[in-house]
């Protein structure tokens, strides 16, 4: 009896050494531990693409069976054929088109390089600016570099989007057996909720227990809503940028377009994330047509910054603009971008904490809207 004892007393040992293992790996080698996440993403990476497009598409799932009272099986039979059409869409139609454009660009690149290097000798020769500042004899010793810095740069950029591209055969792997996957989340979502359920009631008291699930289900609200509306919006930029693009004849409208879409998608900062890039693109095609694209940019970002976006998100979220606005600044500068991702969703959840508190403690107080109105 003895014996036994001791053996499970030894064996108990063994998660504090693994522990200690890990710990000082990841203080003596601060890259085991990132490549030990990448390695983990890599296993669960059909599960994360499955919780992803499960945790996008349940909104519209639940607004299906509540607005037009169907069962579930047909409410995940709509989603998904929405959902594989836009993506039949998009490889379809968009992708081929986008490979054109990257392609077309990069082979041409050489002769974009040139024709700008003349139209800017041109502009110094008609001003007669070298005569006054020698500005000819500056350009000409470091136009070259900045314009191979600048070619660089787009080869560089538009080289590691054309791989991504085309080297679609995993991420369309996983993509399929995600989708597969998500089915049966969706379908059997009461069933998991239920089973965390009772792991929080099994290893928490149970006000802790009510507690998490009630701060769960207000997050799982307010992201959903919120990741809703920065689609949303999003796709809206994109739609109104190469609407733009395109009436003014800009060369690569797609491309520029969905670049900005795509960064818009980052808080606060998208907007001149994607401005940058779609700028140096035209710049060497045509510098007239740059500096259009530029203001025309400059344009779209303030409007979907102070306007658009707030407009969109705010509905979503319950939240005003200027607390979008103040949330995204602090989110920023406390956490960086990560910060400003879910600054809103979470500020969502404050402000519904705070006024359910406000609310209950004006009722123990008696007061009502009338007392306060007067």
């Amino acid at each position: 009896m003895f014996i036994n004892k001791k053996k499970i007393k030894h064996l108990e040992l063994i998660p504090i050494i693994l522990i200690s293992f890990i710990l000082f790996k990841i203080v003596n080698e601060p890259g085991f531990l990132f490549g030990g996440l990448r390695y983990v993403i890599s296993i669960f990476s059909y599960l994360i693409w499955a919780f992803v497009i499960a945790f996008l598409l349940n909104p519209m799932m639940v607004y299906l069976e509540r607005k037009f009272k169907i069962n579930r099986i047909f409410s995940i039979l709509i989603i998904y054929l929405l959902f594989v059409a836009l993506i039949a869409f998009v490889i379809i139609v968009i992708t081929p088109i986008l490979v054109e454009n990257i392609g077309m660009f990069l082979k041409n690149l050489d002769s974009y390089v040139t024709s700008t290097q003349s139209w800017i000798t041109e502009i110094i020769d008609d001003l007669k600016l070298d005569d006054k500042y020698d500005v000819y004899t500056y350009l000409e010793n470091n136009i070259n570099d900045i314009l191979q810095m600048v070619k660089g740069f787009l080869n560089i950029s538009l080289n590691f989007v054309f791989k991504k591209i085309i080297d679609l055969t995993s991420t369309m792997l996983k993509l399929i057996f995600g989708i597969l996957i998500s089915i049966y989340l969706l379908s059997d979502k009461e069933k998991l909720i239920i089973k965390i359920k009772k792991l929080l009631f099994a290893v928490l008291s149970s006000n802790t227990a009510k507690m998490s699930i009630n701060i769960g289900r207000k997050l799982n609200n307010a992201f959903s809503k919120y990741i809703i509306g920065k689609l949303i919006d999003s796709a809206i930029i994109g739609v109104i940028c190469f609407l733009g693009l395109f009436t003014f004849k800009v060369p690569f409208a797609l491309l520029i377009s969905i670049i900005v879409g795509v960064t818009n998608l980052i808080p606060y900062i998208g907007g001149i994330v994607g401005l940058i890039p779609a700028v140096i693109i035209i710049l060497i095609i045509s510098p007239i047509k740059a500096l259009f694209v530029f203001l025309f940019l400059l344009v779209l970002q303030q409007l979907d910054s102070w306007i658009l976006s707030p407009k969109i998100i705010g509905n979503q979220t319950g939240l005003t603009p200027l607390l979008i606005i103040v949330a995204l600044m602090v989110g920023g500068a406390t956490f960086g971008i990560m910060g400003m991702f879910i600054a809103i969703p979470v500020t969502a959840v404050i402000k519904e904490f705070v006024g359910e508190y406000v609310e209950n403690r004006l009722k123990a107080k008696g007061i009502d809207d009338s007392t306060i109105k007067s």
